[in-house]
């Protein structure tokens, strides 16, 4: 079975998920534009956000595209890769004398 999706709202510009799901076998692949960071870190639950420290009031926007499956040879059972950017971004935290305005990060995980 294939399934795509596309979506848009106030929080992320452009979302495109493609995959396919074959018995047990399965991988999608999307982008995601102009995601709003401060939107999705609010809507983390307490712990999460706990977790997060200072960076909870992260502001910015990110832009990704990735890659999941599933893959029975990966420790958890999974691979994923992710490329992105971060534009736009701030952060203020008691550790830092003034806040970090006009970040520009481009990040990579897999």
């Amino acid at each position: 079975m294939t399934l795509t999706l596309s979506a848009s709202n106030p929080y992320v510009q452009e979302l495109n998920v493609r995959g396919a799901v074959d018995g047990e076998r399965w991988a999608f692949r999307g982008v995601a534009r102009r995601l709003d960071v401060a939107a999705i870190l609010q809507r983390l639950d307490a712990e999460r956000q706990g977790k997060l420290g200072s960076l909870r009031n992260a502001r910015g926007q990110t832009s990704f595209d990735f890659e999941v499956a599933d893959d029975p040879t990966a420790p958890d059972g999974v691979r994923f890769r992710v490329d992105g950017e971060l534009s736009r971004g701030a952060v203020a935290s008691p550790l830092l004398k003034f806040p970090l305005s006009d970040v520009e990060i481009r990040y990579s995980a897999t």
